[in-house]
């Protein structure tokens, strides 16, 4: 059977060993990820409906202000690419007088599940 959105981000993340959850999750602690859809689309469409459904969505690490987060921007940009999404744009979240960095990659990534027969 195919694999869930969120299947997919969690194991493609789970080098980090820090939480990874969809939607908001504000009791993870210091570093976390969260995860959401921003849109599901048809790209591909047959006689009898959709054929191929592409996902954009938005992955949020947050971590300490101070922490240099570099190399994990990196890490996680090079796993979200093997795990079969695009390569994601970066924006910088965090909000000035915070304490927590806020960094968001926003990618598009194959939804082969919600396509999927009920038998396989």
């Amino acid at each position: 059977m195919a694999k869930t959105i969120n299947e997919i981000l969690i194991e493609a993340l789970s080098f980090t060993g820090l939480p990874v959850l969809p939607d908001f999750y504000a009791e993870a602690g210091e570093r976390y990820f969260t995860f959401n859809p921003v849109l599901d689309r048809p790209v591909v469409s047959g006689d009898d409906g959709p054929v191929e459904l592409v996902g954009e969505y938005q992955l949020h690490y947050f971590c300490p202000l101070d922490e240099d987060y570099l190399d994990m921007q990196r890490r996680v940009r090079r796993a979200l690419l093997d795990a079969g999404a695009t390569y994601p744009e970066i924006t910088d979240a965090s909000v000035q007088d915070g304490q927590i960095r806020h960094v968001v990659f926003t990618f598009e990534i194959e939804n082969d599940y919600d396509l999927a027969d009920d038998d396989e």
